[in-house]
């Protein structure tokens, strides 16, 4: 009889720290791999030596946990068809956009060279690193891309963490499924510049949405 109590208490205190935060870990129990989806709401540049980071924000769904579930992450999840991972996670890991943009394209004030004009897209001019979910999730949580599949001989340390697949393309080869399930982090790289100030306007396409915003690049 002790014994059959003991399972039970035992199996009772793993249900509870599987449907709530763990106080030792500071984890949280999750539907899916992804912790948290951002709505594209607002986007934020920031150039630097090389490249330019593109953050998207906006609200944020979360679980939320067993009890009281958040109803759009629920959505999304379906969607996604992330819901089998059911495991813990740290607050806030692996975020991804809401919805899966179409595209990424720039454009510039000022003439790159004789074939890219002022205000002329600049997808074969530009190489985007980002990170998608897509196929970690739908091998069922077992394989994922873990290098980026060629280097710009930069940022070599953003090969990304468990489940993120890198990808290292110009605009112009990007695919569908690899704007799948998206980060809401990536950098552009513009490739072979001259050297001048160039004020860039980076827009991300979704279905029935844009998202835009400008920033100042310089080449050395």
């Amino acid at each position: 009889m002790k014994k059959l109590i003991f399972i039970s208490f035992s199996i009772a205190v793993i249900a509870t720290l599987s449907s709530c935060e763990d106080r030792y870990t500071g984890t949280v129990f999750s539907l899916g791999f992804i912790g948290e989806y951002y709505e594209p709401e607002e986007m934020v540049l920031e150039s630097s030596y090389r490249r330019v980071q593109v953050r998207v924000h906006g609200a944020v769904s979360t679980y939320n946990g067993k009890k009281n579930p958040n109803e759009r992450y629920l959505e999304l999840a379906e969607i996604n068809g992330d819901t089998k991972y059911k495991n813990q996670l740290l607050p806030g890991s692996n975020p991804a956009l809401s919805e899966n943009p179409t595209g990424v394209t720039v454009i510039c004030d000022r003439d790159i060279d004789a074939t890219h004009p002022a205000g002329a897209p600049l997808d074969d001019m530009i190489i985007m690193l980002g990170w998608t979910y897509s196929e970690y999730i739908k091998s069922g949580y077992k394989t994922y891309t873990k290098e980026i599949p060629e280097t710009y001989g930069y940022d070599l340390n953003l090969t990304g963490h468990p489940g993120h697949s890198p990808f290292f393309k110009y605009l112009k080869d990007i695919k569908k499924e690899d704007l799948s399930i998206l980060e809401p982090l990536f950098y552009l790289y513009p490739k072979d510049w001259p050297s001048g100030e160039y004020n860039l306007t980076v827009t991300m396409h979704f279905d029935g949405l844009e998202l835009s915003g400008d920033v100042v690049y310089k080449v050395r």
